[in-house]
């Protein structure tokens, strides 16, 4: 299977994109969720994510019509890397369409 995968969609943003994807890929994987967590600039790339479990945006590019997985907005760990509200939102949304392990070993 492969790793759950998410898309931060940010802008020009500097080291603090990829600052937040690692800091999103340890938060998570302390918490047992093994994640691929990558990032799509909308100035580079401005067409939807494709083949991608999430969505975080870091600026409000696309809408919910737009997108063929949930969105979560994550500005606020531009400021505030553990700001706490929006690292609920992330588990919460995370645990929410995470796949479910069968329990059969493969």
């Amino acid at each position: 299977m492969d790793k759950f995968h998410i898309r931060i969609i940010n802008g020009w943003c500097g080291n603090q994109m990829v600052i937040i994807r690692d800091h999103l890929v340890k938060f998570l994987a302390d918490r047992n969720y093994i994640v691929k967590i990558d990032n799509q600039s909308i100035w580079e790339n401005s067409s939807p994510p494709n083949h991608v479990d999430l969505v975080f945006q870091l600026l409000p590019a696309f809408n919910s019509e737009e997108l063929s997985c949930p969105s979560l907005p994550i500005r606020k760990l531009l400021k505030d890397f553990d700001h706490q509200e929006t690292l609920e939102n992330v588990l919460r949304i995370v645990e929410e369409n995470y796949p479910v392990s069968t329990g059969v070993n493969n």
